[in-house]
């Protein structure tokens, strides 16, 4: 989208209604352009975001020491722009936690109501120790991803696990069947680059 604007308008030494047909411009290019991610002017929450689109992956800019930047870029698994934030430590990648969710264990096989869950499709118990989580479309590419696990049961102690597996947008979690207990939570999250 390009938006015309004319700079400098009223002009000092011109009669304002001579620069009449440019100010309409730049009072309609102002709206327009606050229109783009933005609660417009007649709404309850004008000013505020409705989102933030960034137009494509594109390189940071320099920047001072006491500056922090967000800017897109591609990602290791993905050619997806993945949001960065950069300050004069290090890059961040705010974007990469994929999946989250938990769920109470269960004592046979069969669907698993989520607790909480986000880019999360279903859970589903294939026994009292293994638990399918199925994510949606595209959440993660690849196999390459580190998951992180909460495994604990009431009042006290922890869960152990025997493995995990990612492939195809399917998290599987096989646990310890001396360790399970129904009802206790089980929490995890997919971090992927």
């Amino acid at each position: 989208m390009t938006i015309t604007y004319n700079l400098d308008i009223p002009a000092g030494p011109n009669n304002p209604s001579a620069d009449r047909p440019l100010m309409t411009i730049n009072t309609n290019a102002v709206s327009t352009i606050m229109a783009v991610d933005h609660y417009t002017f007649a709404d309850t929450s004008a000013g505020q975001h409705k989102q933030v689109t960034f137009p494509s992956k594109v390189a940071q800019g320099a920047q001072a020491t006491d500056e922090g930047t967000i800017y897109t870029a591609d990602g290791v698994q993905s050619t997806k722009a993945e949001l960065i934030f950069k300050n004069a430590n290090a890059d961040f990648n705010i974007s990469c936690i994929k999946a989250v969710g938990s769920f109470a264990m269960v004592a046979a096989a069969g669907a698993v109501t989520p607790i909480m869950s986000i880019g999360v499709s279903t859970i589903a118990a294939s026994s009292s120790t293994v638990y399918v989580i199925t994510l949606l479309p595209n959440v993660t590419t690849g196999t390459k991803a580190a998951i992180f696990m909460n495994l604990s049961k009431s009042p006290t102690g922890f869960y152990t696990y025997i493995n995990t597996s990612l492939s195809a947008n399917v998290l599987t979690i096989t646990f310890d069947s001396a360790a399970v207990s129904v009802g206790a939570i089980a929490s995890f999250a997919i971090i992927q680059n």
